[in-house]
């Protein structure tokens, strides 16, 4: 019965002017829609996972940086400890600007130019071995500003350092200094 259908459709299609060839295809076409179309997705898969093991396998991680510091030993198990003078401390002020501010003892800051930094230090440890280094920077100074004056200080040879806290009174002869 179905195969009457079919032909009396193509008869149909023949008579509204279509060639029998066309009438052909069209059938076929019928035919074909019947069926469910479906789209195979396994080689986007592959893909997707090619794409992803390659920038697994290519990308680089950026290492921390990281600056050492090395701790003071601990005196007391050997029985001696040392006398610190104020004349034994050299001191190394950050201010917010950037601006570096170096003391020996008690004096008073001097602003010294970064460039001459490191050649000013040399001098000081040059004449006083057992000098002791302290870095002191301005809470809103840049972080990298800190890492220079050590960085300077390392190019000096000095290797132990210690960082502290500026004070209110420092801060504002900092402030002072860098107003004039």
């Amino acid at each position: 019965m179905e195969q009457e259908e079919k032909s009396h459709h193509i008869k149909h299609l023949i008579r509204e002017g279509k060639t029998n060839a066309q009438a052909r295809k069209v059938k076929k076409y019928n035919e074909k829609s019947d069926e469910s179309a479906s789209i195979d997705l396994a080689p986007m898969v592959d893909i997707a996972f090619l794409l992803l093991t390659f920038f697994m396998l290519t990308t680089s991680f950026s290492k921390p940086n990281v600056l050492e510091m090395g701790l003071p030993e601990d005196e007391t198990k050997q029985g001696v400890s040392k006398a610190i003078t104020p004349d034994n401390v050299l001191t190394l002020r950050v201010g917010k600007t950037g601006r570096t501010y170096l003391n020996v003892g008690l004096g008073a800051p001097q602003y010294i130019a970064f460039n001459d930094l490191k050649a000013k230090v040399k001098s000081y440890v040059a004449a006083n071995p057992a000098i002791i280094t302290v870095i002191k920077v301005d809470k809103d100074a840049t972080y990298v500003n800190m890492v220079d004056v050590v960085d300077e200080l390392w190019g000096a040879g000095i290797k132990k350092f210690a960082m502290a806290g500026m004070t209110a009174k420092e801060q504002e002869e900092i402030e002072t200094a860098e107003k004039q």
